[in-house]
């Protein structure tokens, strides 16, 4: 396994996971939402539990809104990215490690997995 399936099968584990937090986190959503709507109100404290179990409704919703933004982000690094086209862009080109150092230079270390990266700048 090359460096571009490692990267490609993290894409895709990271979709998956981000995918799962946003399930569990819609569906903690609407059990609360059930909850609260269904509660008896001679049960509730006055206002203030009403107000406390609707601001972790609000919050728990709020997080299932960032996680959707977040799988949908997850999801389009995953579609941008194309394995045949990273392989055209890092063939190696002289066995050397092209990685530009601060100073200007190349790294210059032997490449590995046939790109034209030293095994230290390979993921990066």
């Amino acid at each position: 396994m090359d460096y571009i399936e490692r990267r490609t099968k993290r894409l895709e584990t990271d979709y998956r996971h981000c995918l799962r937090d946003y399930k569990r986190a819609l569906s903690r959503t609407w059990i609360l939402r059930d909850r609260l709507a269904n509660l008896p109100l001679a049960v509730l404290d006055g206002t203030g539990g009403i107000t406390s179990l609707s601001s972790n409704l609000s919050a728990v919703a709020e997080r299932a809104g960032w996680l959707r933004r977040r799988t949908s982000e997850a999801q389009g690094r995953l579609k941008v990215f194309d394995p045949d086209e990273q392989r055209r862009w890092n063939k190696d080109v002289d066995g050397h490690c092209r990685m530009l150092m601060p100073d200007g230079t190349h790294c210059g270390k032997p490449t590995v997995d046939g790109s034209r990266w030293c095994a230290g700048h390979v993921d990066m």
